[in-house]
């Protein structure tokens, strides 16, 4: 009855703190909102005579020719929170530019307590919004529009306004204590309620706990840092984030067209990529926390998700947990992973791998799981496809070509009435599951052409492929990015396994040799993995015969070709080599004395631990900040690589913000709102001809447009433009925006039914699994 009391205080005490925190960001006061107008700025300069400060001036002129030019505001006192910072101007440098004049907050104390976000002032616009990050009280900073040094545009700074979010501010404060009274609550329930048996359950599996929390803290090393390290891929998948909390911001959901690409023409990479995991971070940015604080908050869930999923996955095919742990170890250190992780920062390709070991501890219950184990084989199928095929399509296709392999492989296993039975119920899982996400996709595809069609479509898929000198290296630069092969492999990305991986294919070779016979009378995985592991290694070096099958077997090629590079098959044959492991430890456990196999298998781990390690220590140590993790709005064309998803023919560098019509002497228009990528216009079409007006958003299918509740025609237009077509003297206030099709949005109700169905009915075997535990005892 004691430890009730307590339990409850405990409880009350902290809604009691989360409702006087909550209440305290929330409040406000007459500080919240300061402006400054133009006449309340300062420029200053420094010259070969000094400090050049001239007061009520706001304007950088091109014949001032001094240090560090700035336009700046009196000083600010800052409470802890978020803050709004909105700077009208007028500027003339390009929007593609990336030098100029620069807006964010300063803090000029030794300790940084604050994080500013900063925009590139364009003439892409008159008015830019940002955000500011205070994390103590009666904090001093001011804004400064700052010119870089020879360059001289003009910039004139009309107004700065600095706005108190009280929302935000409260949200974030109040997600970081109920962190901490989460973890706090957790420690408590089981001190008070469950101390022995959490006590039982820590004495068997303490080992495995310490093993994975420092295999997470390992992993994580590189995110640990003040700063957000640089990946080459992180451009475009920070930017991703962004715009897709935008979007949010806007009111739309899902978001398909992410608005903010290309000065604000839209970008269809909510059609065409994956991206529902996204929506956590975009999230956690909505609610106050720095974009690259959501980032690695984002890598974090992905790791736990890859040690988790791969703990489950190499626990249950060796049923054994000491070895289930030296797989995950080996499986989420491997050097391919973290380079994914952390120089490419390619996110897809990490998540997916995440994913990865649920998609092959299905494909093992399928076919070699007892009939317990077959039965919940595709809800491992239909989870883990689904979180690749959310996360990267490419990696989804090799995934596929090599479960096909293995099926005709496995032919005798494959046509039994059970593994059919359960493959069935996979494939329909995943297709009922992904219709949110297939019907969207395949529709939009269908219906326009785009540049991936042309994208590397001249780059032969070998000429980024590894040497053979490369794979089983111990010696790389952490922090190289991809070259093609004409180059050499000097100063190349680490495209290694690892020396360990060629023991572990030569002593998998060794026992079949000793015990071929053997493992013919048994289940026959082991020869499988061996021929599928030195196949997707030899698929990712320049000695498979791409060069040959261009030549005379094309339709081969252009299939192999999709995946664009040839060692993205070094992700297969990284799984396949941990499965390799684990089937070895397994065996060596039934040949020699338990606890003997499980000390060599530790020690075997840490040998292939090593080069992921060293890798580690070598990223942290060599890698730049990432150059955008605070000023992610200059990125709306810079992070676009290589525009797959813009419609074919586009010309992303001549996107210009003005609307435009057929006929400039007859047609006026004028902009009302904007809002995202909907945008409301006033027409007059004062011909007796037929006229259209283009306007500054890319046409996907599915955008509309409206004057008084009826449709107007729309269309692409110039470069790819939203094309709306005006009758003769037509005069009226049309809304143009973006709608999703009606069978899009019936694609993501089965979809989200599904899901509500499959979580319910293992909401309802728990409850029904306690309930019989609880009457056993």
């Amino acid at each position: 009855m004691k430890k009730k009391y307590v339990w409850k205080g405990i409880l009350i005490l902290q809604v009691f703190l989360l409702l006087l925190l909550g209440m305290e960001r929330m409040k406000s006061s007459e500080d919240d909102r300061i402006q400054y107008t133009g006449d309340m700025l300062s420029f200053a300069q420094e010259t070969e005579s000094g400090l050049d400060l001239r007061r009520g001036c706001n304007r950088i002129e091109n014949i001032d020719q001094g240090k560090n030019r700035r336009i700046i505001t009196p000083d600010i006192t800052l409470r802890r929170g978020v803050y709004a910072v909105t700077v009208q101007y007028h500027a003339i440098t390009s929007s593609g530019s990336s030098v100029g004049c620069r807006s964010k907050a300063v803090y000029d104390g030794t300790h940084p307590w604050i994080r500013s976000e900063s925009v590139l002032l364009t003439n892409n616009d008159t008015n830019i919004e940002y955000f500011v990050y205070s994390f103590k009280d009666n904090t001093r900073v001011i804004i400064k529009n700052i010119m870089d040094n020879d360059f001289f545009d003009p910039v004139q700074i009309d107004q700065v306004t600095i706005t108190y979010l009280n929302g935000r501010s409260a949200a974030a404060d109040l997600i970081r204590l109920l962190l901490v009274f989460g973890i706090v609550d957790v420690i408590l329930y089981f001190y008070l309620y469950r101390r022995q048996v959490a006590g039982i359950w820590l004495q068997k599996n303490g080992l495995i706990v310490i093993g994975l929390a420092a295999l997470l803290f390992i992993v994580e090393l590189p995110m640990l840092m003040n700063y957000l390290p640089k990946g080459y891929d992180l451009r475009f998948h920070y930017y991703r984030l962004y715009s897709i909390a935008e979007g949010l911001r806007n009111g739309c959901f899902p978001v398909k067209i992410q608005p903010k690409w290309f000065n604000g023409y839209g970008y269809a990479t909510g059609i065409f990529y994956g991206d529902i995991f996204l929506y956590f971070p975009a999230l956690l940015y909505l609610l106050g926390f720095p974009l690259g604080t959501a980032y690695k908050a984002y890598v974090f869930a992905i790791n736990v998700i890859t040690i988790g999923n791969g703990y489950l996955c190499f626990k249950t095919i060796a049923k054994d947990k000491y070895i289930g742990l030296f797989g995950t170890v080996i499986y989420a250190s491997f050097l391919h992973r973290l380079v994914a992780l952390f120089t490419r920062a390619a996110l897809g390709a990490y998540t997916a791998l995440a994913f990865l070991p649920l998609v092959v501890l299905g494909l093992w219950a399928v076919y070699y799981g007892d009939d317990k184990e077959n039965k919940k084989s595709w809800i491992y199928l239909v989870i883990g496809a689904t979180g690749m095929i959310q996360s990267h399509l490419l990696g989804t296709l090799m995934t596929i070509l090599f479960v096909g392999i293995f099926m005709v492989i496995s032919l005798k296993r494959t046509l039994r009435k059970k593994t059919l039975m359960a493959l069935g119920r996979a494939a329909a899982g995943c297709l009922i599951s992904n219709l949110f996400f297939a019907v969207p996709f395949l529709d939009a595809y269908s219906n326009m052409t785009l540049a991936v069609d042309d994208y590397r479509g001249n780059m032969p898929v070998y000429y980024n492929s590894a040497f053979l000198s490369q794979l089983f290296s111990n010696v790389f630069n952490a922090v190289a990015d991809v070259k093609e092969d004409l180059y050499g492999m000097y100063q190349d990305m680490p495209m290694s396994v690892g020396p360990m991986s060629g023991l572990a294919i030569l002593a998998a070779i060794c026992y079949l040799i000793v015990n071929h016979s053997k493992e013919k009378k048994e289940n026959g995985l082991l020869p499988k993995l061996l021929a599928m592991t030195i196949l997707s290694l030899w698929m990712s070096t320049n000695l498979f015969p791409y060069m040959w099958l261009e030549e005379f077997c094309p339709f081969l090629y252009a299939g192999l070709k999709k995946f664009e590079f040839a060692w993205r098959f070094l992700g297969a044959a990284s799984t396949f080599i941990t499965l390799l492991y684990v089937i070895l430890m397994t065996k060596a456990k039934e040949m020699f004395a338990g606890k003997t196999a499980i000390v060599a298998g530790a020690v075997i781990c840490m040998l292939f631990c090593y080069q992921g390690a060293d890798y580690l220590f070598q990223y942290n140590n060599l890698m730049i900040p990432f150059e955008y993790e605070y000023n992610v709005r200059d990125l709306t064309v810079r992070a676009i690589y290589d525009g797959a998803y813009l419609p074919r023919g586009t010309d992303w560098q001549a996107m210009t913000t003005d609307i435009q019509v057929s006929d400039t002497e007859f047609v006026n228009v004028a902009l009302e709102a904007r809002k995202g990528t909907s945008i409301c216009i006033s027409v007059e079409n004062n011909s007796k001809n037929n006229a259209y007006v283009d306007l500054p958003i890319l046409y996907y299918k599915g955008y509309r447009a409206q004057s008084e509740g009826k449709d107007l025609p729309v269309s692409a237009g110039t470069n790819n433009r939203v094309r709306i077509a005006l009758p003769a003297g037509f005069h009226g206030t049309i809304k143009t925006f973006f709608a999703e099709p009606w069978y899009w949005r019936g694609a993501e109700i089965i979809s989200f039914l599904f899901w509500c169905g499959l979580i319910g009915y293992a909401m309802i075997k728990s409850i029904r699994k306690g309930f019989y535990c609880a009457g056993a005892r």
